[in-house]
């Protein structure tokens, strides 16, 4: 998670927008761990799987790329280094933005 905020950190001041969703049924903890790491993006919460369903989601994490048009322009499915180059070089191929060191 730490990885991931550093990323989403640099993808805002880019221009981009990260939504951060939870499925997990009892949120004290999760907004306890937030907190306590002071990660700054949205948390969303759906305890019921419902989001992950309607984009056809196989297990978690997941995450699901938006393009401006509304429209997925990529996925990832489990874990992921955040702070690689391979993350920077998505983020330029999908949305043509590049990430500061």
């Amino acid at each position: 998670m730490a990885g991931f905020h550093r990323f989403t950190e640099k993808f805002e001041a880019a221009g981009g927008q990260v939504l951060n969703v939870s499925q997990d049924k009892n949120t004290g903890p999760v907004r306890a761990y937030y907190a306590r790491n002071s990660f700054h993006f949205p948390l969303y919460l759906d305890a019921t799987g419902q989001l992950l369903d309607a984009f056809n989601g196989t297990g978690l994490p997941t995450t699901i790329f938006i393009g401006s048009s509304g429209q997925e322009v990529g996925r990832i499915r489990g874990g992921f280094d955040w702070d690689s180059p391979e993350a920077a070089a998505l983020v330029k191929q999908y949305f043509g933005i590049q990430l500061t060191q």
